[in-house]
């Protein structure tokens, strides 16, 4: 038997398909979003842990590389991302997730990165994000190649 939100809600997606699909994806119900961190191998900070954060500085887990788990994402995140030392990833938009999808971190090296982070002036670390969905096609192509 139907609560009167779930019937609200049932009649606003009757009445906005193209929303509904987006908005079921959210997991509106628990008001929590599983998504997969996949933290593949790569040339940068092979022995270092990756630390995962909300917005707002709000630790979520600790990877290392090879290493995939599933996470769920608090309602009102606004975005997430990486970060080792001092040095963060780009920030991930919870808004161009949907329930199921999978992060890929992908470290990479460069001479750049490298002489940068010893003097202590780099910013971002030499990460690449890959969104793919649930059927593991990729939905957010990285900065570095647009």
């Amino acid at each position: 038997m139907k609560t009167n939100g779930e019937e609200t809600l049932c009649w606003i997606y009757k009445l906005l398909p193209n929303l509904s699909a987006r908005l079921w994806s959210r997991n509106l119900y628990s008001g929590q979003m599983k998504i997969v961190l996949d933290y593949k191998k790569g040339g940068f900070g092979r022995f270092r842990k990756l630390k995962i954060y909300l917005s707002g500085d709000v630790f979520l887990t600790g990877m290392k590389q090879g290493q995939r788990t599933e996470v769920e994402i608090p309602e009102k995140t606004e975005s997430f991302f990486g970060k080792m030392d001092w040095a963060k990833t780009e920030k991930i938009k919870i808004e161009d997730l949907s329930e199921g999808d999978c992060v890929e971190m992908v470290p990479y090296f460069s001479w750049k990165h490298a002489d940068s982070y010893r003097r202590f002036g780099k910013k971002s670390l030499p990460i690449r994000i890959v969104i793919r969905n649930k059927d593991g096609f990729q939905k957010h192509i990285p900065p570095e190649t647009q």
